[in-house]
Parts: structure tokens; C-alpha cells; sequence
């Protein structure tokens, strides 16, 4: 049976934002009749609600939904979520978010292709460039699909699939009040106190699911400054898809994948059949917590362990240096269960931070970093005050 997703924008105190997303949500493409549902979770500013009640959609029915008490960001989400249970999916658009005028039709094609896969969770609309729990650029490995799968949950733009999100509510009731730390989750993601983010990583690991991610975006992120951002930013703004087109999926067995770390999941199991009877730690973020207890560890870190074999970091993605042995001293295989110390060299850390920058003046580099700097330490004072 083929499924509509019905779109959903959600809102609270910023008038503009939302503005600026139910105007890219009008003059987007649509092949048939959609169903709009405005959200405005309570406490926020009046005009919000007065501007969804105002708003004009051409495209089908529109409804508002308001609540006489403040859900807060992760319940009013998962509420809005639950309506794809009801229409069969449901997209998700905060008021930061700028989707393409093609959105829908990726969304359809997407949803109707995966929608007896178990192991698809949901469908991505935004498409990471940059991982940020390392602060580093991100590269994904292209092969001839359009879309590649991940463990990286993203709140810019996502469609969950009704089943799936049902499985979800029956884990989440369990978890909510007993989420237990895992290694296999970044470490920052279990201080999220707020985010219904933490959940979904959670879940998705534990249950080794996947979203689905365009190699090209079909949503950006204006970054905001709201309830949760202190201060506004164009860090996460994407290149937007600006066309539409016949997608290429991949079957499941045949995507490219990468897991909750952003690092490839192909690589580790490259690495693991090439080193028999061998647990192997992908990190090339240097993000895991974990690391010394597998077998094997895959790192751009310095560590005190003996080194099997390194790579250099020049092609991208960062797992081409091993599939092409690039030689040099950039990436290192370490056998963790032998201990070896290294002398650190200052040009492994400059090749890392070339290999991401590029190009930076010194002196752009300490303006933005105290200009930065400045601007948290304004909006802290202003809370203060107020």
C-alpha cells in the first residue's frame, strides 16, 4: 500500500522562524493533496499560535494543534511523532529548518521503497557534512546510490515510518526513566537530559537499525538561537538539493554504512576479515570510550600500543587511505594488548587539522575563536541581568 506522509512543522516562541518555514513548506512541489499539521507548544509567544491559525495552505488540509501545558521540546516531538502511526508516516520540520522545494517527492520515493525493511528506522532529510561530536569534517563514501544508511540520528528534517516509530513507543516507555549508559552511543549523547535525540540513539543502536541519508540534501539548518542554542550559527548549513529526480535506492545489503560515531562500518568489517579472529575499534574520530577492550584499534590517536601498520591521510573519505594503502604516519592499526610508547610529532596534529581546514590564517583563526568566545559569554550575562 503506498503511503502519504503527512508534514508536520513544529513551533514555540520564534515568530521568523516559523514564518520562514511554513513560506518554504507553500512553494515546495507536491503531486496530490498533503495534510499540514502546525504544532505550537504552549508558553511560547502569541503571535506563533495567531501566525498558524493565519497561515494559508493551498496544498490540502491544515490543521493546528496547541496544548494547554508546555510539553517541551522532546514530548512535543515524540507527540507530533506519534501521528505517523495515524497516516502511515510522518515528516518532522523544526522552525530552524529550511527544507528543498523537492523534499516531498525524495521523502515518498524513500518511504515507499523501505517500508517492509525493519532494519530502516526512519528517513533523513539532512545530510551531515560535519560530525559534531568531534568538532570534524565528515565525508561519507559515495558508491552509484543516492542515499547512504547510518546510525546518525538528526533532528533537521526526518520522516519516521509508523511501524517502526510503534516499536519505538514500546521501547521508549521501558526506557525513559531507565536509560543505562553503552559504549556503543558518543559519550556526550547521555548527559542530553532534554533531547528525545538521546533516545532515538539509544534505541537505534540497541536494536541495530539504520536512517536513511541523502548524499544530497534535502534540508538545511538555520541554527537559531532559541531555548536550546545559545548562539546562532551557520556551521550546519548544507549544500540543498535543488531539483527533483528519479531516486536510486540501495537494498540494504548494498548501502554504504556508517555507525552512531560517523565512522564506516565497511571498513571495520574489511578489517576484521582481514585480520582473522580480531575485534576491531574503527575511530577515526577519536571518539570511543572503549577502545582498549578490543583486539585491534584503528585511530588517527597517538597511543601507547604497539603499531601493526599506518596510513596516510590523504584521499577522502578517510577509510580510502587503508583501502588504497596510502602510505605515511596519520592513521594507525594498534594491537592493543602490547604496549609500545611513540614520540608525539607536531606534524601528525598539523596534517589532521590540514587535513579537515585546509587553509586558515592565523589571525582569522584567533578572531573566530574569541569573537566566539565573546558572543557565549554575552548571551550569559544576558541571562544573568534578566
Amino acid at each position: 500500500m503506498e503511503i502519504r506522509p503527512i508534514i508536520i512543522a513544529v513551533g514555540y516562541n520564534r515568530v521568523h522562524a516559523l514564518e520562514r518555514l511554513l513560506k518554504a513548506l507553500e512553494n515546495a512541489y507536491y503531486e496530490e493533496k498533503v495534510s499540514l499539521v502546525i504544532s505550537i507548544d504552549y508558553g511560547g509567544d502569541n503571535k506563533v499560535t495567531e501566525l498558524a491559525h493565519r497561515f494559508v495552505w493551498t496544498h490540502g488540509e491544515k490543521i493546528v494543534k496547541t496544548y494547554r501545558q508546555n510539553l517541551g521540546l522532546r514530548k512535543h516531538i515524540i507527540q507530533c511523532a506519534d501521528l505517523s502511526m495515524e497516516y502511515g508516516a510522518a515528516i518532522i520540520f523544526e522552525d530552524d529548518v529550511m527544507p528543498s522545494p523537492y523534499f516531498y517527492s525524495y521523502v515518498k520515493q524513500a518511504v515507499n521503497f523501505y517500508q517492509n525493511e525493519d532494519r530502516i528506522f526512519a528517513i533523513s532529510l539532512y545530510s551531515q557534512i560535519w560530525n559534531g561530536y568531534s568538532n570534524r569534517v565528515f565525508v561519507p563514501l559515495k558508491n552509484e546510490y543516492d542515499a547512504f544508511i547510518s546510525q546518525i540520528e538528526c533532528s533537521w528534517g526526518e520522516c519516521f515510518i509508523g511501524k517502526q516509530w510503534k516499536e519505538f513507543k514500546e521501547w521508549y516507555k521501558e526506557k525513559e526513566d531507565n536509560l543505562t549508559y553503552s559504549y556503543d552511543v558518543p559519550h556526550v549523547v547521555y548527559g542530553w537530559k532534554n533531547s528525545r535525540c538521546k533516545y532515538l540513539l539509544y534505541y537505534i543502536v540497541e536494536k541495530n537499525k539504520y536512517y536513511l541519508t541523502p548524499y544530497d540534501s534535502l534540508s538545511t539548518n538555520f541554527h537559531s538561537t532559541g531555548t536550546h542554542i545559545s548562539v546562532s550559527s551557520s556551521s550546519y548549513q548544507v549544500p540543498l538539493m535543488f531539483g527533483d529526480k528519479k531516486y536510486i535506492f540501495p537494498a540494504f545489503e548494498k548501502a554504504i554504512k556508517y555507525d552512531a560515531f560517523f565512522e564506516s562500518i565497511d571498513l571495520k568489517n574489511r578489517l576484521e576479515k582481514e585480520y582473522l579472529n580480531s575485534r576491531v575499534c574503527v575511530d577515526y574520530y577519536g571518539l570511543h570510550q572503549d577502545y582498549d577492550t578490543y583486539d585491534l584499534y584503528f585511530t588517527t590517536r597517538n597511543l601507547p600500543y604497539k603499531v601493526i601498520k599506518s596510513y596516510g591521510l590523504e584521499l577522502r573519505p578517510p577509510e580510502l587511505n587503508y583501502y588504497y594503502d596510502v602510505v605515511g604516519e596519520d592513521l594507525y592499526l594498534y594491537k592493543v594488548s602490547e604496549v609500545e610508547k611513540h614520540k608525539k610529532q607536531r606534524k601528525h596534529h598539523y596534517n589532521l587539522l590540514h587535513y579537515d581546514v585546509k587553509d586558515l590564517q592565523w589571525i582569522d583563526s584567533l578572531f573566530y575563536t574569541l569573537y566566539e568566545w565573546w558572543l557565549k559569554l554575552k548571551h550569559k550575562l544576558g541571562r544573568i541581568n534578566n
